[in-house]
């Protein structure tokens, strides 16, 4: 199933504090660092956030219209946030997009860029703000527009780059577009199309060292195939050849890319309906290798990255709240850790300090006891007789207590045995997939014997289309010879 990213979580940080907004239940709530939750508002579809200089401005989608708030304190959201409709008329099938602050551009604006499906035909229409929201403009049309969260980058001039996937028929492309600071749109730049029966989607874009980078998927039947490529530095039209990083195979679907930057290196990871895997390619040799992803990771948007020309989607680990990058170790970056950084620490009670203090001399004290009994037993056994043999002691014991070899051999029998669950599981996981390729060739066969009986079908009525005719022809020749008949029959009378 493929993840909403317009309903996962968000990673806010404002003071040095760390605030998490999500989606529960169609409520969008605001957690703080100690746990407490405050609900924003309800009936959210999906919600966006970008920052601005002095306040987190929050857009979310209600009921096919997208509503704008502003919030300055995450400390006392519920007396400075208020959501007001950002257009009255509503769009079918609206779905947010790409959501960026342009604080390079002289007067700094934002941009919103949505989707709308009306039948066959779906627009892309983007809004923006400077002292005031203006808009909708529909910029492309076509039978579906792909766009995800993460693609729009703003560059070093202040220019907004976009980049998107459009389909129309059987035709499938890659699309770069740029929007310069004197609000022209230039014309769209095929970055890749699809081959046969392929098709694209999920495609991000980052903003790194003066160059456009953009990841994106292909499928072609059950092969799916991660790709890349990147602009010329300081020329963000001349993109390079598309590269394929992995070839995924199976009936895996892939469902999400997490792309970014880390100490000078682009890495990518990608999750499928199963696993996750990633890539990051080297400084050194420019090959991708392939990087350990820890299992407490989780999706998440981070407003932080944003500001870094990233793209927002980020991996976080479950209890630190830590966004991830390749290195990591526990959450944090070992070559990149602060040299005043403390882990946390949990601040025990007076009672749970004294608790700790009497449990450890009682270890303690056993501890020198167990020494003292060791050294003695091994005084003993080198200065005395040797001991019994431990299983004449132990079925001795057995038999005091009543034990048997016939009890103790019934309950080994009876012992569950926890690779039972296992074995069986696998056994009939085979089973169900000789089933599954019985079931395909019964298909097939079933396919093929439909279409011989179509085909004498069609033999059938043809041949009996001829008999029609020669009886046609017979009935002709009969008449005629009856014709021939009476003449003659006349003429002799």
């Amino acid at each position: 199933m493929k993840i909403n990213e317009n309903r996962l979580p968000y990673l806010l940080l404002q003071d040095s504090q760390k605030y998490i907004a999500k989606l529960s239940q169609q409520q969008l709530l605001l957690k703080s660092s100690d746990n407490s939750e405050v609900s924003l508002t309800d009936s959210v579809d999906e919600f966006l956030i970008c920052p601005r200089d002095n306040y987190f401005n929050f857009l979310i989608l209600k009921e096919d219209k997208v509503w704008n708030g502003e919030l300055q304190d995450l400390t006392n959201p519920q007396t400075s946030l208020q959501f007001t409709p950002l257009f009255q008329k509503g769009y079918e099938n609206l779905s947010l997009g790409t959501f960026v602050s342009n604080s390079k551009h002289s007067p700094a604006n934002t941009l919103l860029f949505c989707t709308s499906k009306d039948q066959d035909t779906t627009k892309l229409l983007y809004w923006e703000k400077k002292d005031k929201w203006t808009g909708p403009i529909n910029i492309a049309s076509g039978q579906d527009i792909i766009l995800t969260n993460s693609s729009c980058q703003i560059d070093e001039k202040g220019n907004a780059h976009l980049v998107y996937v459009i389909k129309n028929g059987h035709q499938e492309l890659l699309l770069q577009r740029q929007l310069s600071q004197n609000r022209k749109w230039s014309n769209p730049i095929v970055i890749t199309q699809n081959n046969v029966s392929e098709s694209l989607h999920e495609p991000v874009l980052l903003n790194y060292d003066n160059k456009l980078i953009t990841f994106w998927i292909g499928d072609r039947g059950a092969k799916k195939q991660l790709y890349y490529t990147e602009t010329s530095k300081d020329n963000y039209f001349n993109w390079n050849e598309p590269n394929c990083i992995k070839q995924v195979q199976g009936n895996n679907t892939l469902v999400y890319l997490t792309p970014g930057c880390s100490n000078k290196e682009l890495w990518v990871v990608y999750k499928t309906s199963t696993y996750r895997e990633g890539y990051i390619k080297k400084a050194s040799d420019g090959e991708w290798q392939q990087i350990n992803i820890p299992k407490n990771l989780k999706e998440i948007r981070s407003c932080q990255l944003i500001e870094n020309n990233c793209s927002q989607r980020a991996l976080a680990n479950l209890y630190e709240d830590e966004l991830w990058k390749p290195g990591m170790e526990n959450g944090y970056n070992s070559q990149e850790r602060d040299s005043n950084y403390q882990p946390k620490q949990k601040k025990l009670s007076q009672s749970s300090l004294n608790f700790a203090r009497n449990k450890k001399d009682v270890q303690h004290s056993e501890k020198n006891n167990y020494n003292t009994k060791t050294r003695q037993s091994k005084t003993s056994w080198y200065g005395g007789p040797s001991p019994k043999n431990p299983r004449k002691m132990l079925t001795e014991t057995l038999k005091s207590k009543g034990y048997s070899k016939q009890i103790s051999n019934m309950e080994k029998t009876n012992r569950p045995n926890s690779q039972t669950p296992n074995k069986e599981l696998k056994k009939l996981s085979k089973q169900l997939h000789s089933l599954q390729k019985e079931k395909q060739i019964l298909a097939d066969n079933y396919d093929k014997l439909n279409q011989k009986l179509e085909t004498i079908e069609a033999e059938k009525e043809e041949l009996i289309n001829k008999i029609n005719g020669l009886e046609e022809q017979l009935n002709n020749i009969q008449e005629e010879n009856n014709n021939k008949k009476s003449l003659w029959s006349k003429l002799f009378r």
